[in-house]
């Protein structure tokens, strides 16, 4: 694979979860793919995939805002893609219905053997993981097809979804779906008991809490976040929805912690000597040891100092 495949990895890092630990809410400019590993009890067990174990968001996407697996853990990939047919491919595969069968973790785990020894180029780690996403898109391709059989109510609600953050219309959904607006309307409001606005306003209000909990953002950035340039009526959706202001809600939802609120002892523990967590930067061939999850998601240095 020639080194001008048209994707370039940034970092790759593997982390072990602990009680507490939270996963934020947050978006970047390249791609982020994880995958979920766990490991069963024994001190001799072996890794394998969770059930769904991988997931890929793509740039400027918003993604996280959840707590992660006490038991277990995460590798994950951060890359750029400049090839737009390979952009567009990544983009629009369902990593998430992928079965841990057809994950291919063991080549994951390859490569992250090459990042450990520190003798790959960035040129090897750009081939090999190109590999491994292409083979794992190619082996799953039928899910592609997945969408042919959801019904046009479920279309709709995995479009608005996916385009929340958008200044959204009746006309966009029903054009994405191929009908009418009146007949995508109709099938929509029979299926699923409210119309695509009341569903769209309902998505809109789910994230704006968790960015609300999770998040320092202003209620005007939150505003925007979830598809309203008006912050204004935001929040008389919002109470409509939710009941109470957006500042009464983050007023007694806010989390103080976002990243890790459980017993600060083990978090701190060191890993077993057979485990290794550490963040491996392709192009300076620099790697960073992480002690422990503490060290990891608290004191964690921003991407741009590592280049």
């Amino acid at each position: 694979m020639s080194a001008d495949s048209g994707l370039s990895v940034l970092w790759i890092s593997r982390v072990f979860h602990r009680e507490g630990m939270y996963n934020l809410r947050h978006r970047h400019s390249y791609f982020h793919f994880n995958c979920d590993l766990k490991k069963a009890d024994g001190a001799d067990s072996k890794i394998s995939c969770v059930a769904k174990p991988l997931f890929c968001a793509a740039p400027e996407t918003m993604h996280g805002g959840i707590i992660l697996p006490p038991q277990g853990q995460s590798i994950n990939v951060m890359f750029f893609v400049s090839n737009k047919t390979l952009y567009k491919m990544i983009e629009n595969f369902p990593f998430e219905l992928v079965d841990k069968e057809r994950a291919h973790a063991d080549m994951l785990e390859d490569i992250m053997a090459l990042c450990r020894s520190q003798q790959a180029d960035a040129e090897l780690i750009n081939a090999s993981f190109n590999h491994y996403i292409r083979l794992v898109m190619h082996e799953n391709r039928e899910l592609l097809d997945v969408r042919k059989s959801v019904s046009i109510p479920e279309q709709c609600m995995a479009y608005i979804d996916k385009h929340y953050r958008e200044p959204l219309t009746l006309e966009d959904v029903a054009n994405h779906v191929g009908k009418s607006r009146n007949y995508t309307s109709t099938l929509f409001n029979e299926a699923m008991g409210m119309n695509m606005m009341e569903y769209l306003n309902s998505v809109r209000m789910k994230h704006a809490c968790t960015l609300m909990a999770y998040s320092d953002l202003s209620i005007e950035d939150i505003a925007s976040e979830c598809g309203f340039s008006n912050a204004k009526y935001f929040g008389k959706v919002f109470k409509s929805v939710v009941g109470i202001s957006p500042a009464r809600y983050r007023t007694s939802h806010v989390v103080k912690d976002c990243r890790f609120d459980g017993d600060e002892e083990i978090m701190k523990k060191p890993y077993l000597p057979s485990e290794t967590a550490f963040t491996y930067v392709v192009n300076a061939q620099k790697m960073i040891e992480w002690k422990s999850p503490y060290e990891y998601i608290l004191q964690k240095p921003e991407p741009e100092s590592w280049m």
